[in-house]
């Protein structure tokens, strides 16, 4: 597999709820795309939303297969699930993980799992924050 099909996503926000943002890396740290919101959600909600952004990368670049890494067991749960617990903004988390799987359906190439930070270290998306 090549480098670039590999993705790396963290999300994050200032206070929680907060400012928040997501960022989208390759496996060696590369960025490929990073945003910073204006809007108030959770860490969760940010999580969701790098991870929503990195599969829609994904189809748009045609990458196949492409593994996404997320250090987020909440969003991998609400995305396998297809349940969540979001209050705020219920129905864009809503719309954010049907989109996440129907995606995942349309291109079987597109696989997301958990980044071992306990043996591998910080995910390389991770924004330097803590």
């Amino acid at each position: 597999m090549k480098i670039d099909n590999v993705l790396c996503v963290d999300g994050w926000s200032s206070g929680n709820p907060g400012l928040g943002g997501y960022k989208i890396t390759n496996l060696q740290g590369k960025p490929l795309d990073e945003r910073n919101a204006a809007t108030i959600h959770t860490n969760n909600y940010y999580e969701l939303y790098g991870v929503y952004k990195a599969v829609k990368y994904a189809v748009l670049n045609k990458l196949s297969p492409v593994t996404i890494y997320t250090d987020s067991a909440t969003v991998l749960y609400w995305i396998s699930s297809g349940k969540h617990s979001a209050t705020k903004d219920a129905v864009g988390v809503t719309m954010m993980i049907k989109s996440i799987r129907d995606d995942m359906k349309e291109h079987a190439g597109i696989s997301i799992l958990k980044w071992d930070t306990a043996r591998r270290g910080q995910i390389p998306a991770d924004p330097g924050r803590k």
